[in-house]
Parts: structure tokens; sequence; C-alpha cells
């Protein structure tokens, strides 16, 4: 083997590494996104939540469907009072994510459920389900595109969730 042969070697796998270290820090954002999501919904910042949308991005759910940071907040305020007491509260968790990267997009699916303390035994999950996200880079970093939950616990049949999915899948 040549010494330039050699260095291209050298150059080629240091730029192959370069690529999987730039895909783990994608998925390792857009996991943060969906993990703040949550927390913000926990914590009833509705305002937060909706500013990790982009400005078409649409929130879809069984309680209905909105598009836009601002619309997504507003929405919410229906929904999501805030807690009256620390006893009544749910704690949202999600697991099970898979990411695949699209260049400037991503499609991220798992699995959610809302945990309720029950006093001082162990917690009690009321609802569980599945969730569909369409990340999208943007100059502020990852943001959602689409995010469509489904409940399965109790289940619920998808109404507004499947509104647009033909044309986010053609992503």
């Amino acid at each position: 083997m040549s010494e330039r042969t050699g260095t291209n070697a050298i150059l080629d796998r240091a730029i192959s590494l370069g690529h999987r270290v730039r895909e783990a820090e994608h998925r390792t954002a857009i996991y943060r996104l969906l993990v703040d999501l949550q927390t913000a919904m926990d914590e009833r910042d509705l305002e937060r939540y909706g500013a990790y949308y982009t400005e078409d991005g649409e929130w879809s759910a069984v309680s209905g469907r909105a598009i836009g940071p601002k619309n997504i907040a507003a929405f919410l305020k229906d929904y999501c009072k805030p807690w009256e007491s620390p006893e009544q509260r749910t704690f949202h968790s999600i697991a099970d994510v898979a990411i695949d990267l699209y260049g400037d997009y991503a499609v991220a699916t798992g699995q959610w459920r809302h945990d309720h303390p029950a006093g001082k035994g162990p917690p009690v999950t009321v609802h569980f389900g599945r969730f569909e996200v369409i990340a999208q880079r943007t100059s502020d970093g990852w943001r959602v595109k689409r995010r469509a939950s489904y409940s399965l616990l109790p289940y619920i049949e998808p109404r507004y969730q499947d509104v647009g999915a033909l044309e986010a899948k053609t992503l």
C-alpha cells in the first residue's frame, strides 16, 4: 500500500467517523427535544411547549388538532389546567424511542404514559399510548414539524391525528 493510499484510507475513516458523530449529536438533540416537550407539559408551561414547534408545526391527539406555536399553546390551555394540588398531577414519561434521520428532517416514534402518584403507594398509569414526531432542523435547532399522539389504554379511535398524515409521510 502506498503512502497516498494509506492517507486516503485514514481520511475516509475520519470523514465516516465525523458523519456518525454528527448523526449521534442530532439524535441526542431530538431526544432532548422530546424530553423538553414532556417537561413543559408537566410544568404546564404551554407557551414554552408551543415554542418547540415550527411556525407551521402541527400538534394532534385525541382531543383535537392545532397548527403553529401560539395556536398549540392556546388550544392546550383548555385541556391542561394548572394542577390544583400535587396529588392531582400526572407525570409524562416516554420510552422505546426510535429516531431515523433524513437530512434536515427526522422521524421519531415511541410510547408515552401518564403516571399518577396515587398517594403513598406505587404510581398508577392512567394513560398509555404511542407517538410519532416529525422533527425539522431549523436555525434555532431541532423543532417539531408534526406530532401525533395515539391513546392505546384506554383505546381511543384516532381522529384528529390522521389529518395531514399523508402529507407528512411524503417528507
